[in-house]
């Protein structure tokens, strides 16, 4: 799944931390927007490097990818590095971390947890025309489980209380919490 959630009762944040944003509403949903920020941009940060653990099955080559989608990806995970977001929930004041779209939450589920798609006529074809064959005896493709995102986001957790304590720490220091005129971009999660 790469769908995560995290609200101020994390773990890890200090009972004055706590006790402090209670009776600072208003502080509640921008420390935790701040976080979930600082959350989707490690996930994003870590995407865009090296991710080819070796447990993960080698995958075919580019040249051979490029001849069914000429614009396929030389990296893991193409254009949904960039398909990460947060938003946060008023009702529930608490901050959802993973995809941005349902195309990309779909699409990032089948990387994640894998998927075997039959091998149809139509496929054969598709393939075929493209100047790749299959057995006979293929019945599927295996599109292997490709775990990337609940690993990083279960390294990056632990370090988010620490995180909000800091940030309201700040807040604190510099004599409270003034309102800046943000973008006022929402972004929906999909699960």
């Amino acid at each position: 799944m790469s769908y995560f959630n995290f609200t101020i009762d994390e773990d890890g944040i200090t009972p004055f931390v706590r006790s402090w944003l209670r009776n600072n509403p208003r502080m509640i949903s921008s420390v935790l927007k701040s976080a979930g920020y600082h959350v989707q941009a490690e996930l994003k940060k870590a995407s865009r490097g090296q991710i080819t653990p070796r447990t993960w099955r080698k995958r075919w080559d580019v040249s051979r990818r490029r001849l069914i989608d000429p614009e396929a990806p030389r990296v893991w995970y193409g254009k949904l590095k960039n398909a990460l977001g947060y938003s946060y929930d008023t009702a529930s004041q608490s901050v959802d971390i993973g995809w941005t779209s349902k195309t990309s939450a779909m699409e990032g589920d089948i990387q994640e947890e894998g998927i075997q798609r039959p091998v149809t006529p139509f496929v054969r074809k598709f393939f075929g025309e493209r100047g790749i064959y299959f057995k006979r005896t293929t019945k599927f493709l295996d599109v292997p489980a490709r775990p990337f995102i609940e690993p990083k986001y279960n390294e990056i957790r632990g370090q988010i209380p620490a995180f909000i304590n800091k940030r309201v720490q700040e807040y604190i220091d510099n004599g409270g919490f003034t309102k800046n005129v943000g973008k006022g971009r929402k972004y929906t999660v999909y699960r």
